[in-house]
């Protein structure tokens, strides 16, 4: 079983997408800044939410921006996403 496979069940067995941990980041931010791309896809397609800004207010979007992840640009701003 793989990381996305695991973040599957734990979203589909209740978990808190947008939940803070204690330096304020929620799963999508550390999906992005941690390079899981499929699991950043998976979040918001779940229902994250994509306007979440970390401590330094970055958005979801300027991240996934900076990392060159075309699709998942296309994809935070299909759900609304902005800077």
């Amino acid at each position: 079983m793989g990381y996305q496979d695991v973040a599957a069940t734990l979203i589909r067995r209740g978990a808190l997408l947008n939940v803070r941990d204690a330096l304020g980041n929620t799963p999508l931010l550390l999906a992005i800044t941690g390079g899981s791309l499929e699991i950043a896809g998976l979040l918001v397609d779940k229902g994250a939410n994509v306007n979440v800004r970390t401590r330094q207010h970055e958005t979801a979007l300027t991240l996934a921006e900076a990392a060159g992840w075309h699709q998942l640009v296309k994809q935070l701003r299909s759900r609304g996403a902005h800077h």
